[in-house]
């Protein structure tokens, strides 16, 4: 199922989803998308997802705070991010340790070249019980 969350598009694949940020990540953004994961973790138990950050601008304050606070990031097991500079990787770098602090769990992320690697990365998180 494809969802359509402002400029960005959201797709699931059982429980992992693959995520296509264009431009400004908004508050009301992560909240539906959020909201998509939840979904998930109700029908699947857990989730994954395989970003396209190539076309990001920026993530707000907001956006971030929320991410962070957010009940069901314990049960993601597994993000692989593609296509980020340095500035994103520092930004989702410091927005992964802020979850680490509050939920107490590492947080599974890698940054990868490409979409292939990406997956690949993913399915073999999942293999490996993480």
């Amino acid at each position: 199922m494809e969802h359509r969350i402002g400029r960005h598009i959201l797709r699931e694949d059982g429980e992992t989803l693959h995520l296509r940020i264009i431009g400004d990540f908004e508050m009301e953004e992560m909240q539906q998308v959020l909201s998509v994961i939840d979904s998930v973790v109700e029908r699947e138990g857990c989730w994954a997802v395989v970003a396209d950050v190539r076309e990001m601008s920026r993530v707000t304050h907001e956006a971030r705070q929320l991410a962070s606070r957010w009940e069901n990031v314990k049960l993601g097991y597994a993000t692989a991010i593609f296509g980020a500079g340095l500035a994103t990787r520092t930004m989702i770098f410091l927005i992964s340790r802020a979850m680490e602090l509050i939920t107490r769990k590492h947080s599974n992320i890698t940054f990868v070249k490409t979409e292939a690697e990406a997956r690949s990365w993913v399915k073999a998180q999942r293999r490996f019980g993480r």
